[in-house]
């Protein structure tokens, strides 16, 4: 809800600056991108030093739900940029992005299996608990 609640008012809030000529459609694109992005990506690394699941599942959640804002930036660039076949574009773009989703987890088992579980973890630094 957080992410569909920040990609609607960002960009009806893109649209306002643009109408009214405050920032150039470029200028508002890749504000709205840094705008979401660098917050979400604050959170995000911060996970990482957050000692409880319920202090790690909000942060994660609030990176998802504010990275919603530079989806005003990102999905209509598609469009500026592409014209008539922005759609042949977004569908290629959106495989070409979907594909490490499925990819990573097989050659991260495959390496677990040839490294062994234990040695294959060996590169991550230790945690407290260990």
């Amino acid at each position: 809800m957080l992410l569909w609640g920040t990609t609607t008012c960002t960009g009806w809030i893109s649209d306002y600056i643009i109408a009214q000529n405050m920032l150039s459609r470029l200028q508002t694109r890749k504000a709205t991108y840094l705008a979401g992005m660098l917050p979400a990506s604050a959170m995000l690394a911060a996970v990482g030093y957050v000692d409880s699941v319920d202090g790690a599942i909000v942060l994660i959640t609030l990176a998802i739900g504010i990275a919603g804002v530079s989806f005003s930036g990102v999905w209509t660039h598609v469009l500026d940029v592409s014209g008539e076949h922005s759609a042949l574009l977004y569908a290629t773009a959106n495989v070409a992005a979907t594909v490490p989703g499925f990819v990573s987890p097989l050659l991260v088992g495959l390496f677990l299996e040839v490294a062994g579980e234990k040695q294959g973890w060996g590169m991550w630094p230790k945690t407290k608990e260990q």
